[in-house]
């Protein structure tokens, strides 16, 4: 009959819509869980951001890399090679290290450079310094530390090659030094292979931390009651760029 169908149809729905519930349940509860860790996980990020890299400084992506693949394996080849100077081999491998070592001091000492001239305030008088990308060309162009570590990138290409194949040609040698050589040697290859992509990475979030900060000073300047009714014209939010637009 029709009430019979009628009821008949409304139970089916009924039903449907309690199993639907059942096993969207799980899904719900997953949801739930998920979101709750992304807020976690991004206060917790926010906050060893802010530590390991504040809003006022640049990127330490390349500045990181070069202490992990140029300024550490510098020490240890250079307190291996001082160590090992007098050491049984029948290459020069303490040599090797010996330079070696000093090639990752000035890389290190070029990767700081370069750190401390991005942590300088963008300054909008200056046609070439407005913005990440034009500072970079401004280095690249006139820096003397670019010059001297363009001489020095030669350098360490040719004697890294060199260290290369001392190490593959030496039969008789001690054992720690010429360990220590072949790692030396392979963590300077990864440093010089994969370095224009982290310069990349690193210019890519300095461009982003560049835009976010002209945002920021924006919206500071937009909103008047952040300074008390007072003008904003000269100034800027005092964690953006030491308090430099």
């Amino acid at each position: 009959t029709p009430h019979f169908s009628e009821t008949l149809f409304r139970y089916q729905n009924k039903m449907a819509a309690i199993w639907a519930k059942v096993f969207c349940f799980p899904c719900k509860v997953c949801a739930k869980a998920c979101s709750a860790c992304t807020e976690c996980c991004n206060e917790r990020c926010h906050n060893i951001e802010d530590v390991c890299c504040p809003t006022d400084r640049p990127s330490p992506v390349f500045l990181t890399w070069t202490i992990i693949f140029a300024g550490l394996p510098g020490v240890g080849a250079t307190i291996v090679g001082f160590s090992k100077i007098n050491a049984k081999c029948d290459e020069s491998l303490a040599l090797f290290l010996i330079i070696q070592g000093l090639l990752g001091f000035v890389w290190l000492a070029f990767a700081i450079h370069v750190y401390v001239q991005f942590s300088k305030p963008y300054s909008q008088n200056a046609a070439d310094d407005t913005g990440p990308m034009l500072r970079l060309g401004r280095l690249c162009m006139y820096d003397p530390f670019v010059c001297v570590i363009i001489m020095v990138l030669v350098f360490s290409i040719v004697w890294t090659s060199m260290g290369s194949q001392w190490v593959s040609k030496a039969d008789v040698c001690d054992e720690s030094l010429k360990d220590m050589s072949q790692w030396t040697v392979t963590f300077m290859w990864l440093y010089f292979g994969l370095g224009l992509a982290v310069v990349a990475v690193s210019m890519t979030c300095e461009c982003c931390r560049y835009r976010d900060r002209a945002t920021a000073e924006l919206s500071y300047f937009a909103n008047p009651q952040y300074n008390n009714g007072h003008s904003t014209v000269g100034s800027a939010p005092p964690q953006y760029n030491n308090g430099h637009s």
